[in-house]
């Protein structure tokens, strides 16, 4: 990881210069004034500069498991672009999308369960001395298609982020229509699941 102008290591894929993710800011970050009166839209400058630690919404009451991690949910950030007619997933994080072009929102992850790091080998790379509320917050958007199978090289930033066997079967997903169900680990890490059908450039 590369050292942050005033010192400590931050995350690979956060850039110190803007203080923004290449990759959009997160969900958890962008979400938070609309839950907190605290927060602010930047709680980076001193507002809320808690890791997460005071944000009692976003922890899975199913989560046993008790580590450093403050947000119990991973976001779907995946982008897809199209191979002829094949859709494909990038590594690239998804851009807004307006609502209206999701031609599936019943079939398309929005939020899932974030799996269990007991021994904090995720963790080591996220809650890092001196990270931010918003460099902690892109670890929860997945935007690589590892992080969703599982398969694929398995650096700690990459190793799977969804939880499929928090219940059993599979995680509780919410999907784009807002509606949320127990899916099977065999359905939820499929990247098609993912694919909200937006292949712009």
């Amino acid at each position: 990881h590369p050292p942050a102008a005033n010192g400590p290591l931050v995350p690979a894929w956060f850039n110190t210069a803007t203080d923004r993710s290449a990759y959009n800011i997160s969900w958890a970050f962008n979400l938070r004034p609309f839950l907190d009166e605290r927060a602010s839209a930047s709680q980076d400058d001193g507002t809320l500069a808690d890791n997460y630690k005071y944000a009692p919404y976003y922890k899975d009451p199913a989560r046993r498991v008790q580590d450093v991690h403050q947000i119990h949910y991973v976001n779907n950030g995946m982008k897809f672009r199209l191979a002829g007619t094949v859709p494909i997933a990038t590594a690239l994080g998804k851009p807004p999308t307006q609502a209206w072009k999701y031609n599936w929102p019943s079939r398309i992850v929005y939020l899932t369960c974030y799996t269990d790091d007991p021994t904090a080998v995720q963790a080591g790379n996220t809650y890092l001395a001196g990270a931010t509320n918003l460099s902690i917050s892109i670890y929860y958007d997945l935007h690589s298609v590892n992080t969703i199978t599982g398969t694929g090289p398995q650096s700690p930033q990459e190793q799977q982020r969804v939880a499929v066997k928090r219940h059993g079967s599979g995680p509780n997903v919410l999907f784009m229509d807002t509606h949320a169900e127990l899916t099977k680990a065999s359905v939820v890490t499929q990247p098609k699941l993912w694919d909200d059908g937006d292949y712009r450039p």
